[in-house]
């Protein structure tokens, strides 16, 4: 039954543009980024692999910032997009469970997730790698930042995935996704200063992210390590998530 389902959830993505067409602003901006943040940093003018790496760190982040906000959208759109249409009905009358429902449809919102974070790293990488040329290097500090950064990708994908399936409206998620991201947070974290307590800021979804990629190759940001960066994201998943399921035991889909 489960397999059943996480095939049918697939061609259900497959099917439909919105799992490439949200993939291609990320990918447009780890291109862009890749190169300017060489150029910033003297890169292309062969200052050296210091420089290049520098060049790479800024570009990645800049393209992985990005990335993050378009994962967590595809995935309120993605999971609640049978809501909109109303052919969520027909998917929870011929299961015998909403719950797998559900999980594999998440399962495989992840999966798209994974493959945004693999992919956008790769391009950005590449591109910094065909500017700079020799001046490139991949450390072992490079490859625990990718692979934080794929983490975090997946854990924002389920986020998104998790309001979706919460508030079952893909425009409603999808805009509190977008204020959040660029506003929200920063608003949030200037009340909880305001109010005396500025250290839970670094529990809040962004500044968890950053931790989580910042802080593997030590203490570089806030407070949290990288772990800590990590369980408090999937916290954040779990909570939207496991709301969304609960919501969705007793929600009306006729």
């Amino acid at each position: 039954m489960m397999v059943n389902l996480l095939r049918s959830e697939l061609r259900k993505t497959l099917t439909v543009k919105l799992w490439w067409t949200m993939g291609l602003a990320p990918l447009a901006i780890g291109l862009i980024a890749g190169s300017l943040s060489l150029a910033l940093f003297g890169g292309l003018s062969g200052t050296g692999s210091l420089s290049a790496q520098a060049g790479g760190i800024v570009g990645l982040f800049t393209a992985i910032f990005a990335l993050l906000l378009f994962s967590a959208l595809f995935g309120a759109v993605n999971a609640s997009g049978e809501y909109r249409h109303r052919t969520i009905t027909t998917t929870f009358l011929t299961t015998n469970s909403r719950g797998r429902s559900l999980l594999a449809k998440l399962s495989i919102t992840a999966l798209v997730g994974l493959l945004y974070a693999v992919v956008i790293e790769a391009v950005t990488i590449g591109s910094v790698a065909v500017l700079a040329g020799d001046s490139a290097r991949l450390n072992s500090a490079m490859f625990r930042f990718l692979a934080a950064g794929v983490a975090v990708t997946i854990l924002w994908t389920l986020v998104g995935a998790g309001l979706g399936i919460l508030l079952g409206n893909s425009v409603a998620a999808a805009v509190g996704i977008v204020v959040y991201y660029v506003l929200g947070e920063l608003l949030l974290s200037s009340v909880l200063s305001s109010l005396g307590a500025p250290q839970l800021s670094q529990f809040l979804p962004q500044q968890s992210s950053l931790a989580a990629m910042v802080n593997v190759d030590g203490q570089l940001f806030g407070s949290l390590s990288w772990w800590g960066g990590l369980l408090t994201m999937a916290a954040w998943a779990g909570l939207l998530c496991g709301g969304g399921w609960v919501r969705n035991r007793v929600r009306d889909v006729g």
